[in-house]
């Protein structure tokens, strides 16, 4: 997501103000839903860091910082030395956010999608839709088999695929590139195991994932076909871990394993959430940018109240119309 002055700009300070907090509180109801579920699954409350990738992003970072503890947000500006304490790098400043959270997305949607089969919901992956039929009552959805579903509403909630089925051009595709380091012993991790991002665009991240391994991400560059050449893979992956290493010069670094990956940005980093009149019965959730998690749970209110014909103060939001 833009930065909350940059957001601004595009939906006014108040609306800009608002969607940050109704991503903080998704943060907290995804921990929440993740002890509801059987076993519970593993959530982290960790602390964010975005720091100032050069000398003439400090300044605006401060504001953002400004900005963020003037709306009640839990933040403290870090100056060079303090973040060269907690972190062991430099940078010429930093935001430390006490709001951030840590969970696998992928162990987590095949829990959740567990849940709802316990509960007499019948899930079928691999499935192509190869034609939708938008009635004024139903839908009808035939699959590559030539099977037929009819459903009174139907949500798509399937990344940057999803812009097949919207009309105009309401984001951009670019691919991502990340690696998980071999395991490294305790003395090299950092703050709390704060997730760790920075200010330059593209943006590199960092995080720790299970205990001992370091999760390191970014290079994005337009979007390639979904046969991503593993000599790209391989270059960005050794980019990467140059940046890493200039970054954090003492922390003995080493992928095991690395990918590519496909995302949608919009304009003003927010998603798209919601209904157009060119497909009725059918809501979009469509989560792109930087914060697809905490977006699904915003969807997720939103789509069930309009379905269920309730008002929603924050759809506008989100809206195509915005």
């Amino acid at each position: 997501m833009a930065v909350n002055y940059k957001l601004s700009e595009y939906v006014g300070e108040a609306n800009a103000v608002k969607s940050y907090k109704l991503c903080r509180q998704a943060i907290y109801e995804i921990a929440a839903i993740c002890k509801q579920l059987h076993p519970a699954f593993d959530f982290h409350i960790r602390p964010s860091l975005h720091y100032a990738s050069f000398k003439n992003d400090k300044d605006d970072l401060y504001r953002e910082f400004q900005l963020r503890q003037k709306n009640g947000f839990h933040v403290d500006w870090l100056e060079p030395g303090d973040v060269q304490d907690m972190f062991g790098f430099t940078t010429p400043g930093a935001i430390l956010s006490a709001d951030g959270g840590e969970v696998d997305a992928y162990l987590l949607t095949h829990a959740l999608l567990k849940s709802v089969k316990r509960r007499g919901h019948r899930i079928f992956s691999n499935t192509n839709i190869r034609d939708i039929a938008y009635g004024k009552h139903q839908v009808t959805l035939t699959t590559d088999a030539g099977l037929v579903i009819k459903a009174k509403k139907l949500i798509i909630a399937s990344g940057y695929e999803s812009l097949k089925y919207v009309p105009g051009k309401i984001a951009e595709i670019h691919t991502t590139y990340a690696l998980v380091s071999e395991a490294l012993p305790e003395k090299y991790l950092w703050h709390k195991n704060s997730l760790v991002w920075e200010t330059a665009q593209p943006y590199m991240y960092f995080r720790i994932v299970n205990k001992d391994r370091i999760l390191l991400g970014g290079k994005d560059d337009n979007f390639h076909n979904q046969h991503i050449l593993d000599s790209t893979i391989k270059s960005k992956t050794a980019s990467l871990l140059h940046s890493f290493s200039r970054k954090m010069k003492d922390v003995p670094i080493k992928a095991d394993f690395s990918w590519a990956g496909a995302f949608a940005v919009t304009k003003d980093g927010l998603p798209y959430i919601g209904s157009i009149p060119k497909r009725p019965n059918t809501y979009f959730a469509l989560g792109y940018g930087g914060n697809g998690i905490t977006f699904s749970a915003i969807a997720a209110e939103i789509i069930r109240d309009a379905i269920m014909n309730r008002k929603n103060d924050n759809a506008h939001l989100f809206g195509f119309n915005r």
